[in-house]
């Protein structure tokens, strides 16, 4: 028959556990806060950098430039910086009048950038065409059909408002 030993047995009313129980709760409970750590930095080492996007919001500058209408609403502001525009919330721009194409205006907008990727969201009621603007020539012109492959996105969540611009936050965006 087997030997019992009778001082390792605890009882939960009793104030100590026994020497040789308590040692090894210790060590087991030593062993999992090591592996909790370990886990947990593992973790943050495999964690994905956050892309480079910012969206300042509700920050309204004022922006100059030549605005272009087609393919998609830009504001030529200069220096080789294009901005997408954008309305406030999920909305595409709809404030600009189509004569204002092609012509100088001066805006308030909201910068959001992803990378070198820059867009605008307007301010309502800021979009200005600026008095005596002549009409500059449109360089982009349609090339005939073409094939596209790839995914198409909200560019506003794309662009960092919703930060990460990949993932389940993307998606839900």
């Amino acid at each position: 028959m087997p030997e019992i030993d009778d001082g390792e047995f605890y009882v939960g009313y009793c104030q100590q556990a026994p020497p040789g129980l308590a040692r090894r709760l210790r060590a087991t409970l030593a062993v999992l806060f090591a592996l909790g750590c370990a886990i947990a930095v593992v973790l943050v080492i495999g964690q994905h950098a956050f892309v480079a996007s910012r969206f300042e919001f509700q920050q309204y500058r004022d922006y100059e430039g030549t605005f272009v209408a087609w393919p998609y609403p830009i504001l030529r502001a200069g220096g080789g910086r294009d901005y997408l525009l954008v309305g406030q919330g999920k909305h595409g721009l709809t404030e600009a009048p189509p004569e204002a194409d092609g012509r100088a205006v001066r805006l308030k907008g909201a910068k959001v950038e992803y990378g070198p990727n820059l867009m605008l969201e307007l301010l309502p009621g800021s979009f200005q065409q600026l008095a005596g603007s002549q009409q500059t020539k449109q360089d982009l012109a349609p090339d005939g059909p073409a094939t596209l492959s790839g995914e198409i996105v909200d560019t506003k969540c794309h662009f960092g408002v919703m930060n990460p611009g990949r993932g389940k936050v993307h998606r839900d965006c």
